[in-house]
């Protein structure tokens, strides 16, 4: 009889609180020699019970009957005030109070309102992190807060962010009117499935930024430092023909950016590519990698970049990706032949845009040569290739061990510059009893040659 009675009651107020149940049916388990209180006691735990689940009921209605926004922090540091987050709402607490602009802090480990006190809609765990969870968000403004996790959701006409340092920063499915940053640190900030209608960054430092599946309609970065790593997927500008400009980022210290960007995104950028390097990783490209798409894919990127650097008059940016091309062209299939003509091409003269280091290694040749000649200059006057005013020379005698090596040290000087230097080989001097110094001779004429090439090739283009 007990139970059905207690039963029928608590489903009648089950959709209010679920705890009265239990209190019930602790009522019904009174002593009889108490019974005399038992309608006290009734009426008692009645009223209180069914004013709190009316409470909660009201509560629970009006949170499911409004647009929910929410944002979480998390931090490290409990016990010291690390900063403000203020936000404009309009929703009824658990009290039933209007609640129009709140202020919250955080102090002692909890996110507390300016009254000191935590409201029902800010939860905590064990480990020092709230949750803030509020109806219809409107807007929240960060004064020197600082979190090691931030995490913003649903729709809001306002976010700013004052002179707060961030640890990893996330906005996910978001739609956002005004989403300013001034001031600010943050290391990682993920922006994924979101919608900004004006978005200012400035005077700030962000070292990992993320952008997929965004649409932004206007973007203005002022003072602020270019990203360590830029990951762009999916970028909507609003405009098919708008353009996000990077070179509004500052980059004072020199630094270069890892620039994560498909195929079909790449156009959408200006930059200059002198202050990024493009990232081939499977992230960028969403897919398992193999050399021949792979290379496929690098060929398409750096021609496109190389495009976009003459369009947008980056010199420098063309010259950087430009190598990077050449330098792709000769090891894309790794031999070592192709490795070998990149490095030559690249000390020789820097894929042709430092001409002025023909000179630096033509210099380094003929001295290379002269060493290898000083080893034998004597066999290769008199048995190789016997010049006769060198080989006259040669036989003079000369009185003092200084001057004989000084004197060996300066034929074989200008032997090995006839040489190296000379337009042409006397084939008719040449003795071909030993080959392979033959061919020494030959191989060391036929740079000599290459080098004055380059040089008189360097002289009229000038």
């Amino acid at each position: 009889m007990i139970n059905s009675r207690t039963e029928g009651f608590s489903r009648r107020i089950s959709d209010y609180i679920v705890c009265f149940d239990f209190e019930f049916l602790f009522f019904f388990s009174i002593p009889n020699y108490m019974k005399q209180f038992k309608i006290f006691f009734f009426l008692t735990l009645f009223i209180f019970f069914f004013s709190n689940a009316h409470t909660q009921m009201r509560y629970n209605v009006i949170s499911d009957t409004l647009r929910a926004g929410s944002f979480s922090v998390g931090f490290e540091e409990a016990n010291k005030c690390l900063g403000k987050i203020s936000f404009n709402v309009d929703f009824y607490d658990s009290l039933g109070h209007r609640v129009m602009n709140e202020e919250l802090q955080i102090k002692n480990g909890k996110l507390c309102n300016r009254h000191g006190k935590c409201d029902s809609f800010i939860t905590h765990s064990p480990f020092g992190f709230a949750q803030v969870r509020i109806p219809n968000l409107r807007s929240i403004k960060l004064e020197k807060l600082k979190t090691t996790d931030m995490n913003i959701s649903g729709i809001l006409e306002v976010f700013t962010a004052d002179t707060s340092k961030l640890g990893r920063f996330q906005v996910l499915n978001s739609n956002i009117k005004y989403f300013w940053l001034g001031n600010d640190s943050i290391q990682i900030c993920y922006m994924e499935n979101d919608t900004v209608t004006k978005f200012n960054i400035y005077d700030s430092d962000i070292k990992y930024f993320t952008l997929r599946n965004v649409k932004i309609d206007n973007l203005r970065v002022d003072n602020t430092s270019q990203p360590t790593e830029l990951f762009i997927k999916n970028l909507d500008l609003g405009d098919n023909n708008a353009v996000l400009d990077l070179t509004q980022f500052k980059n004072e210290e020199q630094k270069t950016c890892v620039l994560g960007v498909s195929l079909s995104e790449i156009s959408k950028l200006r930059f200059n590519y002198s202050n990024y390097k493009i990232s081939f990783s499977e992230e960028v490209l969403e897919r398992e990698l193999n050399a021949q798409y792979l290379n496929s894919y690098k060929q398409s990127m750096y021609t496109i970049i190389i495009d976009l650097q003459k369009k947008y008059g980056f010199a420098d940016g063309e010259e950087k990706v430009t190598k990077e091309y050449k330098s792709f062209q000769y090891t894309k299939n790794n031999s070592l032949l192709g490795i070998a003509a990149n490095w030559l091409d690249r000390t020789w003269w820097d894929y042709g845009y430092e001409k002025g280091l023909i000179f630096r290694n033509t210099f380094y040749l003929l001295l290379l040569f002269y060493v290898f000649n000083l080893f034998g200059y004597r066999k290769l006057v008199h048995n190789l290739y016997p010049l006769n005013e060198f080989v006259k020379a040669d036989e003079q005698p000369v009185q003092g061990k200084f001057r004989r090596v000084r004197r060996y040290a300066a034929y074989c000087l200008f032997y090995t510059g006839y040489v190296f230097l000379g337009l042409r080989l006397d084939f008719k001097i040449l003795i071909l009893k030993n080959l392979w110094l033959a061919a020494y001779i030959i191989i060391q004429s036929i740079v000599g040659l290459i080098c004055l090439a380059y040089i008189a090739n360097y002289i009229i283009s000038k």
